[in-house]
């Protein structure tokens, strides 16, 4: 794969019999080489690729042949599993972890790997939800054979959620802690859950809904046994509460089809399910058509209400209460459009712009390429934004205010010259040190961060940074 670090462009190719790679429509530029490829290392840098006016021929990168682990992996009472994902990750955190699924006789075969220490172990399986503890595994200059990896005993857990009037809470997220791991899973329509193979060991119970956590009446220590059925209930504190309200557009008209959500204010605690969208409620939902909503499902003290008028508006009211009746009204979108510039004079062929609302991290992203130095963002609801501009010739960032419904026309973006630093790593001997990493990081967050492998003789360059 080919990448153009100043714009995300990528471009990206299968290699062919032979080993020959063709990546097509690339955009003049500068780019850096990535390989992946199955069974063998990658370099951690290649030279870079400058596409000008004219097909590029004859590029060549090398790949070493990694070591490989195989080995097996066994449930408590040694039969194998099937179907799980096996994982080798390197002890110092690099490179990323090869994985693969165990076969019918729970074999697996991690291939690519390179010298040093790594923790093997499954990741995922279909059958098991409880994480287990890696196995420690060295390698060296020859592959490593017959690992017996043993997953701890497991038990099965059933249970149901509700509040204190005994009516059933939906879509709630559930945790068991072991000192082992974590274990999660989300109640159904009738508050129900069902864990076909929990830790057979005491675990520690908490609930969240929609990103906000649910007092439990009583915290219960949940003991599953080896091989057994264990079931238990779980009833909350306090009942949940609900938030109506109506929403107006700008001329003070009932708005329907508009998205209504309640985002939990205080501490997000962690659900362990990625891609969860906490949004506080059961689910958004939509104004219908007299402009009206209703948010229930919520169990946080305070929530902060936003709506969203589909190509653009929006409504928000913070520190609103489960039970509260509130009337909101959109706020007109605004629109900005500017110029990025070069010092000296000038505009980059290409760039990158983030928007990024500074209170509620919300971001927009574009690339330009070929507008002589011309942007725009249109829907933007009113806050702070910090602007950044990134391109090969250099960055900038700064803060733009934006009232409701502003037209900001003309804004200009000078960018900061990007330099290379050039230095040499040595010991406290004078004797240079080869493979280490040398790294930037930017104070400023504009994404300018750095890094190189020192070569043999102890040297590395960090490119385009800002002055």
């Amino acid at each position: 794969m080919a990448r153009w670090p100043e714009t995300e462009q990528t471009g990206t190719s299968t290699t062919e019999p032979g080993g020959l790679v063709h990546v097509r429509g690339l955009q003049p530029g500068t780019y850096a080489a990535r390989i992946t490829c199955k069974g063998a290392i990658a370099a951690t840098r290649y030279p870079a690729v400058i596409v000008r006016d004219k097909e590029l021929r004859g590029q060549t990168w090398q790949v070493l042949r990694g070591r490989s682990i195989a080995g097996v992996l066994l449930d408590a009472n040694a039969a194998p599993i099937v179907g799980a994902t096996v994982a080798a990750r390197a002890v110092d955190g690099s490179g990323s972890p090869p994985a693969v699924f165990s076969d019918a006789e729970g074999q697996f075969l991690l291939r690519g790997l390179g010298a040093g220490s790594y923790q093997v172990g499954a990741i995922a399986h279909p059958q098991r939800t409880m994480p287990d503890v890696p196995v420690p595994v060295v390698v060296a200059e020859a592959d490593v054979t017959g690992l017996r990896i043993v997953l701890a005993a497991t038990g099965e857990l059933r249970g149901t959620l509700s509040d204190p009037q005994g009516r059933a809470i939906a879509g709630a997220e559930l945790s068991l802690r072991t000192a082992r791991g974590s274990l999660q899973v989300i109640t159904g329509n009738d508050g129900g859950f069902y864990c076909a193979s929990a830790a057979a060991d005491s675990s520690g119970v908490s609930v969240s809904l929609g990103g906000a956590p649910l007092p439990l009446k009583a915290h219960p220590r949940v003991v599953v046994g080896r091989g057994t059925s264990t079931t238990i209930a779980l009833v909350t504190a306090a009942p949940l509460g609900t938030i109506t309200g109506l929403l107006r557009d700008e001329e003070g008209v009932a708005l329907g089809g508009a998205l209504v959500e309640a985002r939990p204010e205080g501490p997000v605690p962690d659900s362990g399910l990625p891609g969860l969208w906490r949004t506080g409620g059961e689910r958004p939902t939509f104004t219908d058509s007299a402009g009206r909503f209703t948010l229930t499902g919520l169990g946080a003290a305070t929530y902060t209400i936003a709506a969203h008028r589909i190509g653009g508006g929006e409504a928000r009211r913070e520190q609103v209460k489960p039970g509260q009746a509130l009337e909101l009204a959109l706020v007109p979108s605004g629109r900005v459009t500017g110029t990025v510039a070069l010092h000296g004079g000038g505009t980059p062929a290409a760039f990158r712009i983030d928007l990024v609302e500074t209170r509620t991290g919300q971001r927009r992203s574009d690339t330009f390429i070929g507008t002589a130095g011309a942007w725009g963002f249109g829907g933007l609801s009113h806050g702070t934004y910090e602007v950044r501009v990134k391109a090969r010739e250099g960055a900038h960032s700064e803060l733009l205010e934006f009232a409701a419904g502003d037209e900001r026309s003309g804004v200009r973006l000078e960018l900061v010259g990007a330099t290379m630093v050039r230095g040499r790593v040595v010991d406290l001997e004078g004797a240079p040190v080869s493979g280490l990493e040398v790294a930037t990081d930017s104070v400023r967050g504009d994404e300018s961060d750095s890094q190189s492998i020192t070569d043999d003789a102890g040297r590395f360059e960090l490119p385009r940074l800002p002055v």
